[in-house]
């Protein structure tokens, strides 16, 4: 079971050639790949300002390609104070890595950074 971060949700929307072949693997064999609600924050704030485009039918895409949405709630939040290391970081960036770990998912990213952290899986590879 799979969370993905903003970027590699993204990469895969537009079919980039940048999500390595361990990653396709691991997208397409996930028991369940979920999209957080923080990550369509992030996706809309990026397009807001004119950082991407993304296709007016972004949520049937996602459904239709089998990706589970995830709400961020409390427990989540609470999840943030175990995550000292990361407080000068992207929030969106740490609420995933939170998320991730208080439901046991890993979160494919590619953000060297967040690959440090246990609970993480490269999606370059």
């Amino acid at each position: 079971m799979i969370l993905l971060d903003t970027q590699v949700l993204y990469w895969s929307i537009v079919g980039s050639d940048r999500i390595g072949g361990h990653t396709r693997q691991l997208l397409s064999s996930a028991t369940h790949r979920y999209v957080s609600a923080i990550t369509h924050v992030e996706l809309a704030i990026k397009q807001m300002k004119g950082k991407l485009h993304l296709p007016p039918d972004l949520l049937e895409r996602l459904e239709a390609a089998g990706y589970e949405g995830l709400p961020f709630d409390e427990r989540h939040a609470n999840g943030l104070r175990n995550l000292k290391d990361l407080s000068g970081r992207d929030p969106f960036d740490r609420m995933l890595l939170a998320q991730a770990r208080v439901e046991g998912l890993v979160l494919v990213t590619s953000d060297r950074h967040l690959l440090s952290f246990e609970g993480t899986a490269d999606a370059a590879r």
